[in-house]
């Protein structure tokens, strides 16, 4: 997944040699070498790239407006709270489907509903389940 400005950046500018080019779309860009990079441009050439940012934080900012953002973010902070307090709800929201994390969940729920001495064990299970889930790792 590459950061939203970079590709921007390297649609305006198609004369970036392949190199940098890899090294705006890694995944774990070393800071120093990027500053580093872009301290040696010209200013003509760092002016453009200020402008295509400020023109991409800009559009990002109608969008804002406009209500046409992603609510991503929003409701996976909703569904890491049900993950803890509710798990099998979690699970069911993020998959709409009844899976087999989302009837695992529900045996440790049932299981430490049964043995009283084991409840938060087995919520601390569940809720571990769910999150895994909800961050998409399972």
């Amino acid at each position: 997944m590459t950061p939203l400005f970079v590709q921007p950046l390297s649609a305006a500018h198609p004369s970036f040699s392949e190199a940098n080019e890899m090294a705006a779309t890694s995944l774990a860009p070393d800071l120093k070498k990027e500053l580093e990079a872009f301290r040696s441009l010209d200013r003509k050439e760092r002016k453009a790239r200020f402008k295509a940012a400020k023109s991409v934080f800009r559009n990002y900012k109608k969008d804002l407006r406009r209500g046409m953002v992603d609510e991503a973010d929003a409701s996976q902070v909703l569904l890491i709270i049900l993950g803890i307090l509710v798990p099998p709800l979690a699970i069911y929201l993020k998959e709409r489907m009844l899976g087999w994390p989302f009837w695992a969940s529900i045996a440790l729920l049932a299981t430490g509903l049964i043995v009283f001495s084991a409840l938060p064990f087995f919520w601390l299970l569940a809720a571990g389940l769910a999150l895994l889930v909800v961050f998409e790792v399972i």
